[in-house]
């Protein structure tokens, strides 16, 4: 919830709440409300369920909401779900890694894509298992690259749950996870020495 993509918690608990069927009942107890009185309990769950989506909708339009836009547009060239924009952003970062004129800016595209596509992937395999987590995942992976410039996506990409739940699944072979072990701590160790030189590590 201090995060801004946590508007995504509805999901996964909207679903939950839809799932213990407790909705079919607050529909039918809504026609009984002139005989019983209101039904707070369900009235209160179904609150709860989409607390994350009303929390963030009085943020967004509080002043510290929009000082965090007037922030995030004008300094860090970032917005809500501007696609259209991430879309040009992530194209271009793409042409550039492909061009190769510039070695350190393919390496560093190549991880962020890399990160990219891992989310995604987790994504998908754990839609089918666990669909909450699934789907929170996925939304968090679509509000963190809609939010603009190709920049930091693999830190973002950790705020999914689908990650580590998908990661940790293929760690059951031996050959995957001493492979992803060996390129994690070469991975940490370059971020490292990148962050000792004074270097933006996202």
């Amino acid at each position: 919830m201090t995060r801004a993509v946590g508007v995504a918690l509805v999901i996964p608990m909207a679903l939950a709440w839809i799932r213990t069927g407790e909705w079919v009942d607050l529909d039918l107890e809504w026609r009984q409300i002139f005989h019983e009185g209101i039904p707070l309990r369900p009235l209160g769950r179904a609150l709860l369920a989409f607390s994350p989506l009303i929390a963030f909708l009085i943020w967004k339009f509080s002043y510290l909401g929009l000082a965090f836009d007037y922030i995030e547009s004008n300094y860090f060239g970032r917005g809500f779900l501007s696609l259209g924009y991430a879309f040009y952003a992530w194209a271009e970062a793409f042409r550039t890694m492909l061009a190769g004129t510039n070695p350190q800016h393919t390496a560093y595209y190549l991880t962020e894509f890399l990160g990219f596509a891992i989310g995604i992937i987790a994504c998908i395999a754990t839609i089918k298992t666990h669909p909450e987590i699934g789907w929170f995942s996925f939304a968090v992976l679509l509000i963190s690259w809609g939010s603009g410039p190709a920049q930091g996506i693999h830190r973002y990409v950790l705020g999914a749950p689908a990650v580590f739940i998908t990661l940790a699944r293929w760690g059951n072979n031996p050959v995957f996870d001493r492979a992803w072990t060996t390129l994690s701590i070469l991975l940490m160790g370059l971020l490292a020495m990148l962050f000792a030189f004074n270097m933006w590590v996202a």
